[in-house]
C-alpha cells in the first residue's frame, strides 16, 4: 500500500468553492486511491451541513458526473497534485473525519524551468497484469577498496529488460519508436519507456491508447491495465496515477507466448509489435478491442461458458467483419441488390394487395412481415457470416470447424452443453479457441511464431508470413 503526505489541501466543489480538509492523508489500496482528513468543525457544527455540502443521499441512487468533486493540494516536494473524480467513502460525524474515493486519477505536476523548449511528449507507461520474457542482462557488481586496491566482483546477472521498436502512424504521423520495457522494483508493473529522439505525442498517444491498451492484452493473455503515465506538456512533467481495482496477471496468452522461456529465442514480441500499425487500421472499422477483451474474458470462467463466450466474439467478428470497408458489400447478399430489388418488385406489389386487409386490421403485423419480406435477401444465417470471415482471415474450412457452428453452437447456446460427441468438450474447446485466435493474428497479419500444441516435451509451432489482402494506409 502505498501512503503519500499531503498539505494545503482543499475539497473543490461543482462551483469552484474550495473547502479546506485538515491533516490530510493519501493512500493507495489495491490500486484505488483514498483520501482522508478533517474538516473544521467550527464551520461544519451539525450533520446536516456535511449533508448538503456533499449532496448525501441514501439509499439506492445513480451516481451522475454531476456528484463528483475535486481535491487538490500539494505533496511532500511542493509539486501540486489533483485527484479527480472524486466522491465521499466514509463519514465520522462526531469527529468530522471523512476519507474520499476517487474513480478517476491523480495528476502530480512537476515544475522544471528549462531554457529549452521541450516538447509536449509521452515519456513512460506503467504497464500492469503484462509480463514478458526479458532478454538483456543487468549486471550487479560489488566494489570494494583492500589496501588502497579497488576490487570489482560480478555478483549475479539479472535479466529484467528489454529493447524494442514500435512503427505506426496517427493522422499522417508517422512514428518509429525505440521502447524499453524494464521490470519495475516491488511493483508488479513494467514500465515501457520511450527512449531515442524520435518522441511519441502526448496528444496522439491519446487519439490509440485504448487501442494500444488493448493489443498488449492480446499479447498478455489478460486485460492490461496502463496504471500510470509520465508526460511534459506545455514544459510541466505530469505524474498520472489512474484509480481503478488492481489486476493481476493470471493467465498466458494461448497463441503468443511473449511470457514464456522456451520462446524467449523466437524473437515472438518484437514480431507482434510490428503488427501494431495494421490492429490500428483495421480498428477504425472493426472492434478488436472488445474481441480481445471478450476473449480474456473466456478465461476466467467455466469450459462451458468459456466456449459460449468465444462464440458471440467470432460472431460479433463475423457482423462487424461484413460491415466493413474491407468486403464488398456484395457479400452481405445473396443476390446482388440491385438486381433483387428488380426481380422482387412485382412480389411487393403482390404482397400489399394480398395483406391489404391485415394492414387496416394490425399496422404493426403488416410492417413486421414487409420487412421480413423485403430483408430475405440479406444474408442472416450464422454459417454463411463465418463463412465470409474465414475467407477474409484466410482459413481453410474443414469439417471440424464447420461443426463448431452447425452443431456446437447450438447445443451451447440453448443447452450449455460442449460435449459432442460425448467425451470432446476440452477438444472442442481447443479447436475454438486456437480457431478466433488465428482469426485476429490473420487480420491483424501477425508474421511471428504461434504457439500450436505440446505433445510430450515437444511444442509445435507454426508461422504465416504472408497475406493475400492489401490494406489501404490512406
Amino acid at each position: 500500500m502505498e501512503k503519500i503526505d499531503l498539505h494545503k489541501t482543499f475539497l473543490r466543489l461543482q462551483n469552484g468553492e474550495l473547502i479546506e480538509i485538515i491533516n490530510p492523508k493519501l493512500k493507495i489500496k489495491k490500486g484505488i486511491i483514498y483520501i482522508k482528513g478533517l474538516f473544521d468543525k467550527n464551520k461544519f457544527r451539525e450533520q446536516k451541513d456535511i449533508e448538503t455540502l456533499l449532496n448525501i443521499k441514501y439509499g439506492h441512487h445513480s451516481v451522475t458526473t454531476n456528484d463528483f468533486f475535486e481535491i487538490i493540494g500539494l505533496d511532500g516536494t511542493n509539486s501540486e497534485v489533483e485527484i479527480s473524480a472524486v466522491l465521499y467513502h466514509n463519514i465520522n460525524y462526531a469527529e468530522m473525519k471523512i476519507e474520499f474515493i476517487s474513480y478517476g486519477y491523480m495528476l502530480k505536476k512537476i515544475k522544471r524551468p528549462s531554457i529549452d523548449k521541450i516538447e509536449n511528449q509521452l515519456l513512460s507507461i506503467g504497464l500492469e497484469a503484462f509480463k514478458l520474457q526479458f532478454n538483456q542482462l543487468t549486471t550487479i557488481e560489488r566494489k570494494r577498496t583492500i589496501l588502497g586496491k579497488e576490487e570489482n566482483q560480478i555478483t549475479s546477472y539479472r535479466k529484467d529488460y528489454s529493447e524494442a521498436s514500435l512503427k505506426f502512424s496517427v493522422d499522417k504521423n508517422i512514428y518509429e519508436l525505440k521502447l524499453l520495457f524494464i521490470e519495475k522494483d516491488k511493483s508488479e508493473l513494467v514500465n515501457l519507456n520511450i527512449k531515442g529522439d524520435n518522441k511519441l505525442d502526448f496528444d496522439d498517444y491519446q487519439k490509440i491508447k485504448f487501442e494500444l491498451e488493448s493489443f498488449f492484452s492480446y499479447a498478455s493473455g489478460n486485460n492490461v491495465i496502463f496504471r500510470n503515465e509520465s508526460y511534459y506538456h506545455d514544459q510541466i512533467l505530469y505524474q498520472k496515477t489512474y484509480s481503478t481495482r488492481r489486476t493481476k496477471y493470471k493467465y498466458e496468452s494461448d497463441f503468443i507466448k511473449i511470457n514464456n522461456i522456451h520462446f524467449r529465442q523466437h524473437n515472438i514480441f518484437q514480431d507482434y509489435l510490428n503488427s501494431f500499425n495494421t490492429f490500428l487500421l483495421v480498428g477504425r472499422h472493426i472492434d478488436l478491442s472488445s474481441i480481445i477483451f471478450l476473449l480474456n474474458q473466456s478465461r476466467k470462467v467455466s469450459l462451458e461458458s468459456g466456449f459460449f463466450i468465444m462464440i458471440i466474439a467470432i460472431e460479433r467478428l463475423a457482423n462487424e467483419i461484413l460491415g466493413s470497408p474491407f468486403l464488398s458489400s456484395e457479400n452481405m447478399y445473396y443476390l446482388e441488390q440491385n438486381e433483387f430489388d428488380m426481380l422482387f418488385e412485382e412480389t411487393k406489389e403482390k404482397f400489399k394487395s394480398s395483406f391489404s386487409d391485415l394492414k387496416e386490421r394490425d399496422q404493426t403485423s403488416y410492417n413486421n412481415l414487409y420487412s421480413k419480406l423485403c430483408g430475405i435477401n440479406r444474408i442472416g444465417k450464422t454459417d454463411k457470416k463465418i463463412k465470409y470471415l474465414l475467407g477474409f482471415a484466410e482459413i481453410e474450412e474443414t469439417p471440424e470447424i464447420n461443426s463448431l457452428f452447425t452443431i456446437l453452437r447450438n447445443l451451447a447456446v440453448h443447452k450449455g452443453e460442449i460435449d459432442f460427441p460425448e467425451g470432446k468438450a476440452f477438444e472442442n474447446y481447443k479447436l475454438l479457441n486456437r480457431l478466433i485466435n488465428e482469426i485476429i493474428c490473420n487480420i491483424i497479419q501477425y508474421k511471428g511464431v504461434r504457439y500450436i500444441k505440446s505433445e510430450g516435451q515437444t511444442n509445435f509451432i507454426q508461422k504465416k508470413e504472408r497475406y493475400i489482402y492489401k490494406y489501404d494506409t490512406d
